[in-house]
């Protein structure tokens, strides 16, 4: 009896180092697959902050070239250059000026129609000024005053 459990303990004795040389390998394996992904997922940032970068510089040339060009889209007589500056200047405010005017001749005709209805001058107020009014009111102001804001934020 004791003859075979010696031999069997010499066969699987001497396989017992190779057995840990197994699982030494297999952790090793695992620790270097780790580390590649660790370093896929570097390189990756690397080239996402790379893309990022050119993705920059490419809309400040844009923007340099779109610059560079309305420099020179000048006719070279001084009062034409100054008229067309001043007219490309004016029409975001002048749009919206024309737009609040008709918007207030609106509210005017109808608070008058509606006065002239018999309705007095409280409940013709509360029936011209609604929520979407008040909408358009504090989204022109925010748009004026607030970009006005955020630039001094941003200097």
């Amino acid at each position: 009896m004791i003859t075979i459990i010696t031999t069997l303990l010499g066969i699987f004795g001497s396989a017992i180092p190779n057995i840990f040389k197994i699982f030494e390998q297999s952790r090793a394996d695992k620790q270097e697959l780790e580390l590649m992904k660790l370093q896929l997922e570097r390189e990756k940032a690397g080239y996402q902050q790379q893309l990022d970068i050119t993705n920059t510089q490419g809309d400040i040339q844009a923007a340099i070239a779109a610059y560079e060009f309305a420099k020179r889209q000048t006719t070279g007589v001084l009062w034409v250059d100054a008229t067309l500056e001043f007219i490309s200047g004016t029409v975001r405010p002048f749009v919206t000026y024309s737009l609040t005017g008709l918007y207030i001749a609106s509210k005017v005709a109808a608070y008058h129609l509606l006065s002239n209805s018999g309705a007095d001058w409280a409940s013709a107020v509360v029936a011209l000024w609604t929520e979407q009014d008040m909408m358009i009111l504090s989204t022109i102001l925010g748009f004026w005053f607030g970009s006005r804001a955020m630039q001094r934020f941003m200097k």
